[in-house]
This record gives structure tokens, sequence and C-alpha cells, in this order.
């Protein structure tokens, strides 16, 4: 199977994983991403997340740090391992603060609550510092 990023279709919308075991914070950048013309994907805990990144192969992931059965700094680091895989930008999410080298893990962290201003300007710049197409 090919990266996303290689079949990406220009009139098709971009995909973005949201994983979070709370779903209110689900729910709400869910709803901030399709706003934005973001096809969205929900899981609720790290390991089924890292099973749809396998699959479905996002544009885009963004997960909270502390997760059920694969916290968010695992994932980001299985993520990474993958050739097929390692091209997806990850953005973090948490109340827990991170020590630099966690963060650099990252292509990006927001701390929580998060500004939905700021959380879909650090979306836009991600994906545009990966050459994903615009939404």
């Amino acid at each position: 199977m090919l990266p996303s990023m290689l079949t990406h279709l220009p009139n098709t919308p971009r995909r973005a994983l949201v994983i979070d075991d709370d779903p209110s914070n689900r729910e709400a950048f869910a709803g901030l991403l399709e706003t934005e013309g973001y096809q969205v994907l929900q899981a609720a805990d790290g390991c089924s997340g890292f099973a749809q990144i396998q699959t479905a192969h996002p544009d885009l992931v963004i997960t909270d740090i502390d997760l059920p059965s694969l916290d968010g700094l695992a994932l980001v680091r299985a993520v990474h391992a993958d050739a097929e895989l390692c091209h997806i930008p990850v953005l973090a999410t948490s109340g827990l603060t991170l020590t630099e080298a966690q963060a650099n893990e990252f292509g990006a962290v927001l701390r929580k609550p998060v500004d939905p201003d700021q959380f879909l300007q650090t979306v836009a710049r991600m994906l545009a510092l990966r050459g994903a197409p615009k939404a």
C-alpha cells in the first residue's frame, strides 16, 4: 500500500485521526476538523489508534499523551519506527508537562485545554510543512 501522501487525490478530503480516551475531547477536535473539511476518524485508546493508523494512513494524527493500552509517546515512536507510517505528522495534546526531549518526538504539542484557533492553525502548519494538499 502506498503512503497516503502519494495517493491523496486533489478533491479528496484530508483524513485526520483523533485519539483520546475522553469522548468529549475526541468530539471537540473532530468537530473543529470537520468544519474545516477534514474526514475524521476516532479512537479511544493507543492500540486501536495505532491499528487505524496502519490501515487508514491518515494525513495527520492528533493524540492525547495519557492513553490506555499504548500511551501517546509509545504511539508516536511506533509510527516513527514504521517505514510506511513515519511520514505522518503527529500532534500531541496533553494536560501533562512533557520534557523537551519528549515534546521533540511530536510534530507539535498543545497543552489542554486547547484553544480552537491555535489547534486549527497548528494542524494547518503541520500539513503545510508536510506538503499535504489543502482541505
